[in-house]
């Protein structure tokens, strides 16, 4: 289990270049990698392809998305615990610092990949299913504006399945 004591996490001091982390002040100054949570994305991400190909092969792969969702908690926890150490005027400062680092991480690919799929769906989808192509337009906005669950609640309702499922037993 890690240790925080005072200013230090893992054993190393934010302002000590070690485990191959650049020095304090530099745009690379980060945490050192990690083989055991590489190791186990790289298991997650071969469960979740192999399920997606053949579900007999790995049955259960889809629990590798609850895997990425463990490892994220596990991977910003330790951020918020080494960039908490450092000084910030007020814990705002620190909130906008600790989000604009996600977005500017995660915005890019998120638009290549929105973009990539646009292009490929306009293709590939032809003009007679226009319909579909407006759900998949609407969705994607909803996506890029980090609402996509609203966007398919509204739309589609997540439980009227199993709502339904439901009064058929009583």
């Amino acid at each position: 289990m890690p240790q925080v004591v005072g200013r230090t996490y893992l054993g190393l001091r934010p302002e000590d270049p070690e485990e191959g982390s650049a020095q304090p002040g530099s745009p690379l100054n980060h945490a050192p990698r990690r083989a055991d949570i590489d190791g186990l994305r790289g298991v997650a991400v071969c469960a979740v392809i192999l399920f997606h190909l053949r579900p007999r092969w790995m049955p259960g792969g889809f629990m590798g998305v609850d895997v990425f969702f463990v490892i994220s908690g596990f991977v910003v926890t330790s951020a918020v615990l080494t960039q908490g150490s450092k000084p910030h005027r007020n814990c705002a400062e620190y909130l906008v610092s600790f989000y604009a680092r996600r977005v500017k991480r995660l915005i890019p690919a998120l638009a290549t990949m929105i973009a990539a799929a646009t292009i490929g769906t306009s293709a590939i989808v032809s003009p007679e299913y226009h319909r579909q192509q407006r759900v998949y337009y609407e969705s994607a906005l909803f996506s890029m504006l980090g609402a996509s669950n609203v966007y398919m609640a509204r739309s589609f309702g997540y439980w009227d399945r199993a709502l339904q499922d439901l009064t058929e037993y009583n």
